[in-house]
């Protein structure tokens, strides 16, 4: 792989090495260490063209021949929407390495991680670990008070060659989210949730996005619903990142549904928060 200025030139992968989220974490690196956004595709590799729509790359130019005179059409593609997107309340932006005190306060709380699957943070140390590492990724996004500046939750959205629980589909993808005790019943994931939303029917073109939890997680399922996603299916005997076997359902929703429910959205309704993956 190559970085140049803040353009990717060039990812590389031994056939044996794809499938395997090898190159999703070169590209993680090289936006958030380099801060990459940029990266020329030949359009006739829809492989490599689908790869950089699902890690957040939109294109905004077309050229018949690439910058070595190569006559192939070229894409030219750029990162959107990651570094900062706004709702009424809420700044969603990247988690930062002086976010772990506050990710610490939030995520070390008993009522937060277990019902989702996950373990509550155990130190300071341990939040930074997992933003450099989980929350690395692409289109995950701490939830921020507009009106103070702390990150007290987190969102993400999650496709097929990433960590996910549903069954996704090539254009499909699963949105995750938690928010810390103190903020939950305030509206604040649903209006996050709902800006997400926005960026996969419009910015990343998916057919459907999906949510799941964990039975007796009545919280999340408001949120789900809250945001327009109806009951698809129910999978028993699923083992949660925890090691124990679990009841997880499934919600859908789909472009079209979206679109039709649209006029009807508005960030900052009222509503159960919960816990959920992140």
């Amino acid at each position: 792989m190559g970085v140049q200025g803040h353009k990717i030139e060039m990812l590389f992968l031994a056939p044996r090495m794809m499938g395997l989220g090898v190159g999703r974490r070169l590209v993680e690196l090289a936006v958030n260490n380099f801060e990459a956004d940029r990266v020329d595709v030949n359009e006739q590799n829809p492989l490599a063209v689908n790869f950089y729509r699902h890690m957040g790359f939109v294109t905004f130019r077309r050229d018949a021949a690439d910058d070595y005179g190569n006559p192939f059409p070229v894409l030219r593609m750029r990162l959107e929407g990651k570094s900062r997107m706004e709702t009424e309340r809420l700044v969603l932006r990247r988690w930062r390495d002086d976010d772990a005190a506050a990710l610490y306060r939030y995520a070390s709380d008993v009522r937060v991680g277990p019902v989702a699957g996950w373990l509550p943070h155990t130190s300071v140390a341990d939040s930074l670990e997992v933003i450099r590492t989980v929350f690395s990724a692409p289109e995950t996004y701490a939830v921020v008070l507009r009106s103070t500046g702390e990150p007290v939750g987190s969102v993400g959205i999650m496709f097929g060659d990433g960590v996910h629980s549903a069954d996704i589909a090539g254009r499909e993808a699963e949105i995750g989210y938690w928010i810390g005790v103190p903020y939950w019943g305030r509206g604040l994931i649903p209006e996050a949730v709902e800006r997400l939303l926005q960026r996969c029917f419009e910015d990343l073109d998916l057919d459907a996005v999906w949510c799941g939890h964990y039975d007796g997680n009545m919280q999340s399922r408001r949120v789900m619903e809250k945001c327009g996603f109806s009951f698809h299916h129910t999978e028993r005997g699923k083992v949660s990142p925890l090691g124990d076997l679990r009841t997880e359902h499934f919600l859908r929703l789909t472009a079209d549904q979206w679109r039709r429910n649209r006029p009807h959205a508005g960030g900052g309704r009222s509503g159960a928060c919960a816990e959920e993956r992140s």
